[in-house]
């Protein structure tokens, strides 16, 4: 993410946001930091600001954690 190579990011990022789009998913559960940061990265440039990235622990924990 740090590299400056944007316009590449956002180029090969577009078949997986196309994919998650299609599946009308609101949420996506990736467990590496470059998924993380990538999706993070280019979701406004395709117009899926609501899309909630998280790692697959944050999601672990937040099923754990009890009212």
């Amino acid at each position: 993410m740090a590299t400056g190579y944007d316009d590449e990011r956002i180029f090969y990022g577009r078949r997986k946001m196309e994919q998650i789009r299609a599946t009308g998913a609101r949420m996506v559960v990736v467990p590496c930091h470059s998924c993380h940061g990538q999706l993070n990265s280019i979701k406004k440039h395709y117009g899926m600001d609501d899309l909630e990235v998280k790692y697959l622990w944050e999601l672990v924990a937040d099923i754990l954690v009890l009212d």
